[in-house]
């Protein structure tokens, strides 16, 4: 029994050296596997931007798990689709988005500026857009776009009407939300109530792209807009402080420039605008809103949408 212990202690200590050794290996092969999954993930992403035309001409690498975006594209849009898509693909913990954009058609800034501006002018018609207040400028494609927003949703569509117009190559977003209070909002109707109620301001009630513009932030009243004349701007402004006589907080921030303001289209009585159900539907509830249900203020001072209303009958 003596002459075997030490026979018994070498045999033991091989097994352990041999279980071991095969553990070793293992941590060695997964160590050189490991940078194969970059390789993995560049292959699959190339393959989900091959799918989609648009992104034809971007190239992608993987590094660390970090997705690299080479390549250019038409818009802007196509840009955000890139990293968005990216993004998706499990594993990928990270952007460096170098796409350029290289538009099909040169378009001026001045010509860029225009066109965003026309389309935020008739964005969000009847969701309060008199509320909002955007201010564009464009510098060699990139566009930046500030101002005051009354809510979330306001603010995207704002965003997403710069990001899809054609021509821009960069969007920097600078547009402030306004916080939500009871409070405020109660003070934007009620500005809103006095100026476009006034039967000198009446006919910008008629026009969709709201050229007054009120903005209210904790109890600061801003008035912005296009008006015809002098005039205009001052009966606005009496027609304001007159709803809130001894309100401190008041004060007139700015306005846009007195210009010729392109006029809403004049309603034939021979030609009447509605077509259908929905149509006259629409004319209720624009009378609804600015009358507040006073339906006898409506047929006084909108005339026009009243025998719009009653033209089916």
């Amino acid at each position: 029994m003596r002459n075997l212990k030490p026979w018994f202690f070498f045999i033991l200590l091989a097994l352990l050296l041999g279980i071991s050794g095969p553990a070793q290996g293992t941590d060695v092969s997964n160590t050189k596997a490991a940078p194969n999954k970059d390789a993995v993930l560049t292959q699959e992403l190339q393959q989900d931007f091959n799918w989609h035309t648009e992104l034809r001409n971007v190239a992608v690498t993987v590094d660390d798990r970090i997705a690299v975006l080479e390549g250019t594209v038409e818009t802007y849009r196509d840009k955000l689709d890139a990293e968005h898509l990216a993004r998706k693909r499990h594993g990928i913990e990270g952007i460096r988005d170098y796409i350029v954009v290289k538009p099909l058609i040169q378009v001026s800034d001045q010509e860029l500026r225009d066109t965003i501006a026309n389309r935020l002018r008739y964005d969000r018609i009847g969701y309060g857009i008199m509320f909002n207040n955007f201010e564009v400028g464009v510098k060699d494609g990139v566009v930046t776009i500030a101002g005051e927003a009354r809510s979330y949703p306001d603010k995207a569509s704002a965003l997403a009407i710069v990001e899809n117009t054609p021509g821009v190559r960069d969007v920097r977003d600078e547009i402030n939300v306004l916080p939500l209070s009871e409070f405020d909002d109660e003070l934007r109707v009620r500005t809103a109530m006095a100026i476009y109620r006034d039967p000198v301001l009446r006919k910008y009630s008629l026009d969709p792209q709201a050229p007054i513009r009120i903005v209210i932030e904790n109890g600061e009243v801003k008035l912005y807009g296009v008006v015809d004349n002098a005039m205009d701007k001052q009966i606005a402004e009496m027609r304001a402080r007159a709803r809130f006589p001894g309100c401190s907080p008041w004060r007139i921030i700015s306005w846009w420039q007195m210009s010729a303001r392109k006029k809403p289209p004049v309603m034939s009585h021979r030609s009447p605008v509605v077509r259908s159900s929905g149509d006259v539907a629409a004319a209720i509830r624009v009378l609804r809103l600015w009358s507040l249900n006073d339906y006898e203020y409506a047929s006084r001072r909108q005339p026009e949408f009243m025998r719009l209303a009653y033209c089916k009958r």
